[in-house]
């Protein structure tokens, strides 16, 4: 288990630099027959490898992915990085999507196709010099086709591609942040107290004999996902009066820490990556690649896993 965890994070690390140089050279050059087969996005494909900045607009706000260094970023995220699934998808699109076939034009196909308010605009840029800005409505009920509207002109067309586009920010960052199968920890260890077990298939022991609760912990912090990011500079720990450290030591001799934050109405989580003295090699591989991802960064949970994670004690 822990050995496929860290194949998928150093594979995520990986893409994350190398996405966008990947995605935009790839070519896909059978162009269907039925309309003349420009591309979408032909001016992001065209200036691919300089794309720097993606905006998607909805009724909830924009969206706003930059590349900066070798990654790319949610603004929104307070510049956390970006979900590298969501994004290779939409960059693939901008490489791939063609128009398939156009559809009469008239302010009633523009709300039935969604490609009013209710749709998402995708605006492209390099170095903001824009390069494409198209509205993407609804699904067609062929799969893998959409409704989509050139920005500047009143054109409604069919087109191709995979448009995957959650409206909230929060989706376009890397989630989960944290997974830790249950089945990995050994030790759990909060304030000062602690239980622990020889192997996977044993119950967890305290100084009481069996805690009925530790595996209650280890589930809830087992997958966390996170509603917004703030980087260390923004955001103040003594906001928040009431604090909870959970220490998780893995059999492989991974220690992850979860320093909980609260003020009775948010809740806040700040990850910390450490080893034991003698952990596996691939410990210390997994951190390397990780430990990006959380040095000086705080979580928001959704309140219900907050809740869950301050008051399962052991």
């Amino acid at each position: 288990m822990f050995k496929r965890m860290l194949e998928a994070s150093v594979v995520l690390a990986i893409l994350s630099i190398a996405l966008l140089t990947g995605a935009i050279l790839l070519t896909n050059w059978r162009f269907p027959k039925q309309s003349n087969g420009e591309l979408v996005f032909a001016a992001t494909y065209k200036d691919g490898t300089k794309l720097d900045k993606i905006v998607l607009t909805s009724s909830k706000g924009n969206i706003t992915l930059q590349k900066e260094g070798g990654y790319w970023v949610v603004k929104e995220a307070d510049y956390y990085y970006a979900s590298t699934e969501l994004l290779n998808q939409l960059l693939i699109n901008f490489n791939n999507s063609t128009y398939y076939g156009e559809v009469p034009f008239s302010l009633e196909q523009i709300k039935e196709k969604e490609l009013d308010e209710n749709g998402i605009q995708i605006t492209t840029y390099q170095q903001d010099n824009l390069l494409n800005s198209v509205i993407i409505g609804k699904a067609a009920e062929k799969e893998g086709y959409y409704f989509a509207k050139p920005q500047s002109k009143k054109d409604i067309w069919l087109i191709d591609g995979n448009y995957n586009l959650p409206k909230e920010f929060y989706s376009w960052i890397m989630q989960p942040i944290s997974e830790l199968p249950p089945e990995m920890v050994e030790q759990i260890e909060v304030e000062d107290k602690i239980v622990r077990r020889e192997n996977k298939i044993q119950p967890f022991f305290g100084e009481k004999g069996i805690s009925s609760s530790a595996f209650g912990l280890a589930n809830a912090a087992a997958y966390v996902t996170a509603e917004n990011v703030l980087s260390a500079q923004n955001f103040d720990e003594t906001a928040y009066p009431k604090q909870k450290i959970i220490r998780f030591m893995t059999f492989q001799g991974l220690i992850v820490e979860y320093h909980l934050y609260s003020d009775d109405k948010s809740y806040w989580l700040k990850i910390t990556l450490s080893t034991t003295p003698l952990p596996k090699k691939s410990v210390n591989t997994y951190i390397e690649y990780n430990q990006i991802f959380y040095d000086g960064w705080y979580f928001k949970l959704s309140t219900e896993q907050g809740k869950q994670l301050f008051i399962t004690t052991i």
